[in-house]
């Protein structure tokens, strides 16, 4: 990622967002916050849809 401007980094962003909440974060610093929270609430979606499994 180091060599992309800031502005194609967020797909980046994302990811270690999401995998850092995955893993149990409760708390992520970002610079895109409405993405981020997107993110964040599609990934408890799906786990929660996970956690129905029978």
């Amino acid at each position: 990622l180091g060599d992309l401007p800031p502005d194609d980094r967020l797909t980046g962003s994302l990811a270690t967002a999401a995998i850092a909440v995955w893993n149990g974060a409760k708390i992520v610093r970002v610079h895109d916050v409405k993405a981020t929270v997107e993110t964040v609430r599609m990934l408890e979606s799906i786990n929660a849809q996970r956690d129905c499994r029978v």
